[in-house]
């Protein structure tokens, strides 16, 4: 995954989360460009631990009939958002992956719903370069001449150019870290969401 395209969800969601007025935020209530700006900043402080987070979630194996290792998937998710404030449980029934469920009550008129999957399908190790979760950071695209390279440090710049290979680094997780970073940057920053959220993953 180009790390880029991590970056830009982050602002969208901080941009929905935000955008419109609402009763009596708990926090300040900010302009669209206000949160969008926070999220960025957010980004920029924190790229080195928010890419540690992202290699840890793509580590779980999320192969959709791997019930052991999809409920890891689920547990990690559920304490990601209880640990930004978020009330979140597991629904579950018999064979089933978990859903992993969260609401965070802003006392806002509206509500917006945020759905991911975060289960996968079947891979075929011999068609990748690096073992598939085991996420591995490049200097460039490996077509391109890239290189592994160790992940940064904190507080480290990210390059837009380093690629993040590992399964599902695009397709079906990508937009975990981002919602995580957008809750993360709004509360730094003391901005309520103006919609009551109901994440579904």
């Amino acid at each position: 995954m180009r790390l880029s395209r991590l970056w830009t969800p982050t602002a969208l969601l901080v941009l929905a989360m935000s955008a419109t007025s609402a009763p009596q935020p708990l926090w300040a209530q900010a302009s669209s460009r206000e949160a969008v700006e926070a999220a960025r900043g957010y980004r920029q402080a924190h790229g080195a631990e928010i890419l540690r987070g992202y290699v840890e979630l793509l580590s779980i194996p999320n192969v959709a009939t791997d019930l052991e290792n999809i409920r890891r998937n689920a547990e990690l998710l559920r304490d990601q958002l209880t640990l930004r404030g978020v009330t979140a449980e597991l629904l579950e029934l018999p064979d089933t992956p978990p859903l992993v469920l969260g609401r965070l009550d802003n006392g806002a008129a509206r509500t917006l719903g945020i759905y991911v999957h975060y289960d996968g399908q079947p891979v075929d190790t011999s068609q990748w370069s690096t073992p598939p979760w085991q996420p591995t950071l490049y200097t460039a695209a490996i077509e391109e001449g890239g290189t592994p390279r160790p992940l940064p440090r904190q507080g480290e710049t990210i390059d837009p150019e380093w690629r993040l290979y590992g399964r599902s680094s695009g397709d079906d997780k990508a937009p975990l870290p981002a919602i995580f970073t957008a809750l993360d940057a709004l509360r730094q920053s003391q901005i309520t969401p103006t919609s009551n959220l109901v994440f579904v993953f």
